[in-house]
């Protein structure tokens, strides 16, 4: 945060909210909610709409390779359904592939119900390609696994956004796993002692809170010159 060359990094005003999200509350609510009893870790998938569906595959089929037993939240973008219609319709079944836990189904709840937000405070990994999930889960420093297998996920950012890669992973705030190997290991490091993140995600991803101050404190200033 601060002056970069010419470029004021103010932080995103939208994540200003996360400032007074508390975490533990939003975790020990949504686990009563759900009668989550066993102390597993909550691991969330954050789906997207194209390619998606081949990473749950391969998000479920490591998560089963796993000895620790987890509770799967795995979320299907809203817009799926009629952007991907077919990959839609597989979403659930890919899903239900998952063996080594408890699948926790929350895609029939409205965001009055159950806020996106919520769900990922009450998570400890969150996982996926490079949805605004991830980022928010590392704003609220939680254990980020962005899957960019090249010729999937990493494919899919090049094509959308042009860039070389997902800015989280060259601050140092989320895990890659290139490759199913990587998948595994990363997810089962997330799930045990974890990566360390938290150092790098609160240093490069300040959650304060005054996004919008910050803001308005640059612009006033430049009007006043």
């Amino acid at each position: 945060v601060g002056w970069c060359g010419q470029v004021l990094v103010t932080g995103l005003i939208a994540f200003d909210q996360l400032a007074t999200l508390d975490c533990d509350g939003a975790r020990s609510a949504f686990r009563e909610q759900f009668a989550l009893r066993e102390p597993w870790p909550v691991v969330l998938f954050a789906g997207q709409i194209e390619r998606t569906l081949e990473v749950l595959r391969e998000t479920v089929r490591a998560l089963n390779a796993l000895e620790q037993p987890v509770y799967f939240l795995p979320r299907r973008h809203y817009r799926m359904p009629m952007v991907a219609p077919d990959d839609a319709v597989c979403f659930p079944e890919a899903a239900a592939s998952f063996k080594n836990g408890l699948l926790v189904e929350t895609n029939h709840l409205s965001v009055a119900e159950l806020n996106p937000q919520t769900i990922i405070a009450s998570s400890e990994v969150v996982c996926g390609m490079f949805s605004t999930d991830l980022i928010i889960g590392a704003h609220l420093s939680k254990e980020v696994i962005s899957v960019l297998y090249p010729e999937v996920g990493l494919a899919e950012w090049r094509r959308i956004t042009g860039l070389n890669d997902f800015p989280l992973l060259e601050l140092g705030c989320a895990e890659r796993a290139a490759a199913y190997p990587e998948l595994v290991f990363a997810l089962d490091r997330a799930t045990t002692c974890g990566f360390g993140l938290a150092t790098a995600q609160k240093e490069k991803l300040p959650c304060d809170g005054r996004s919008a101050e910050r803001v308005v404190a640059a612009i006033t200033g430049l009007l006043q010159k």
